[in-house]
């Protein structure tokens, strides 16, 4: 997933210059991309967190 959200970086990064509002578009398309990234991360760290606490209590 992090290699396609590259991906869509580059592209807009490559669209942004072409118009005001198309820039306006990508910009925003920016920032849920970013708000996704983020998301995952928590996502990511909450389910570790879950996996720790499990094993944890599992060896008890």
């Amino acid at each position: 997933m992090a290699e396609a959200l590259a991906l869509v970086k580059e592209f807009l990064s490559t669209v942004k210059s072409a118009t005001p509002e198309l820039k306006a578009c990508v910009d925003e398309i920016q920032l849920l991309n970013d708000i996704l990234l983020e998301f995952e991360a928590r996502s990511l760290a909450a389910y570790a967190s879950d996996a720790i606490s499990r094993a944890m209590s599992f060896g008890r």
